[in-house]
């Protein structure tokens, strides 16, 4: 299950986590196990459409901008999202 409620508006791919992460004009960045085939945490925090995202390989990291300007951080490990503000 999972899915956003607006349209997708980033994408990143991580080879070194075997992670996706998408954001959308929800706001909301999914986290995506691509091996397992199932949704790893969603990241909760940005005000404003996602504009872009970037795994920081080989660290398990995930960088997100929003359509304000504003950067936040995520520690994408096994255990879910946590963000860094």
């Amino acid at each position: 299950s999972g899915g956003h409620a607006a349209d997708i508006t980033s994408l990143a791919y991580s080879y070194q986590t075997s992670l996706i992460a998408s954001g959308s004009s929800d706001s909301v960045i999914q986290v995506w196990d691509f091996e397992l085939g199932r949704l790893q945490g969603t990241c909760s925090g940005h005000r404003a459409s996602i504009t872009s995202l970037r795994f920081l390989d080989p660290f398990p990291l995930l960088l997100s901008t929003d359509a304000d300007g504003k950067l936040r951080l995520w520690a994408t490990r096994n255990a879910g999202v946590r963000a860094y503000t």
